[in-house]
């Protein structure tokens, strides 16, 4: 049955023109809606399902008594002008979690999965090394230029890189989650990515530490020096100039000799205690990032979002099925005033 509504070029449509003009359109709707809310389906399913692990992470900081004294010391030798170098280095995770040193060492690792139950790299697992697929190069007859492991160690730090995302709250609290095929490899990765932080930066602070120490041992000798040279003039002095004979300008010279050598003890014994503080800092465990939750395997599906992708497959689908319907209106039946 054909349905005739009434055009002209000046009329404007009201709700009932347009539910008519739907009604008259509804198998077309249905048809477009239903082909493709079935590939939708059918996408949902064939995708590759994704589980997803998060771990928690908060920087602790350096809040120990040693650090503080440390930096009272620090700032007492600085007023003398022997500044030490800063041991408190902040590092900013989310930097770490993007790094790709990062990334070639989950590479590297050998992870076990349903498939490799005593282990296998990530490169395996997704087939990377696979040389039967189409390659253009190799329809030519090219030779490839480039290391094939250099490319497949790229490809897998591309991927990689998709699939593990890093936030950060704004008190401070370090969220990185991660994808992966299966639940269990998901949980592995993001556990070792909370393993690999932590060493990171200990292994870092501890390298500082000893270059503080060495630094600070290094000006300790210099001002040791430095003050027996003070030391050795003023007795030099005092041998030539006895202090029964001293003038004006001599007592001047004394008075200086003594203050160089005041100042230079004041510097020693500042850089002494730093020098021990230095070393109970480098042999400290110290704590810097406390890692609030572990990763454990996922029992849900992360991806793809079935009831997700079916809701906005079917409302986008059915808006575009009506557009298609009203454009009909408009521009392909103008010429007979009918909706087909």
């Amino acid at each position: 049955m054909t349905e005739i509504i009434e055009k002209t070029e000046y009329k404007e449509l009201d709700l009932l023109d347009m539910w008519r003009i739907i009604q008259a359109g509804k198998k077309r709707i249905f048809i477009i809606t239903g082909t493709f809310v079935l590939l939708g389906i059918i996408y949902s399913f064939i995708a590759t399902e994704f589980f997803q692990s998060t771990i928690t992470l908060y920087p602790a900081g350096e809040s120990g008594q040693s650090g503080m004294m440390l930096g009272n010391l620090q700032g007492l030798a600085e007023s003398f002008g022997f500044g030490g170098r800063n041991t408190q280095s902040t590092y900013y995770i989310p930097d770490i979690v993007k790094s790709r040193q990062l990334k070639k060492d989950i590479i590297g690792r050998s992870w076990k999965t349903k498939e490799f139950p005593l282990g296998t790299s990530l490169i395996k697992f997704w087939e990377l090394d696979d040389t039967t697929g189409f390659s253009l190069g190799k329809l030519l007859g090219r030779k490839e230029k480039v290391d094939p492991r250099l490319k497949e160690s790229e490809a897998a730090i591309e991927k990689l890189d998709e699939l593990i995302a890093v936030y950060e709250e704004d008190s401070g609290l370090i969220t990185v989650s991660v994808l992966a095929e299966e639940p269990n490899l998901a949980a592995d990765i993001a556990n070792y990515i909370s393993e690999y932080i932590v060493e990171f930066i200990s292994r870092r602070q501890i390298k500082h530490a000893g270059e503080n120490r060495v630094f600070i041992n290094g000006r300790l000798d210099q001002s040791k020096l430095d003050l027996n040279a003070d030391e050795e003039s003023l007795t030099e002095f005092r041998k030539n100039h006895p202090i029964v004979l001293d003038t004006p300008d001599l007592q001047q010279d004394r008075a200086r000799l003594i203050r160089n050598i005041e100042v230079n003890q004041q510097v020693y014994i500042t850089l002494r205690q730093q020098l021990e503080i230095a070393k109970i800092v480098e042999l400290k465990n110290r704590v810097l990032i406390e890692i609030l939750d572990e990763a454990d395997p996922a029992v849900e599906i992360a991806k793809p979002r079935r009831k997700l992708i079916l809701v906005s497959v079917f409302m986008l689908s059915t808006f575009l099925s009506i557009l298609i319907a009203f454009f009909r209106y408009y521009y392909l039946d103008l010429s007979t005033n009918k909706i087909k």
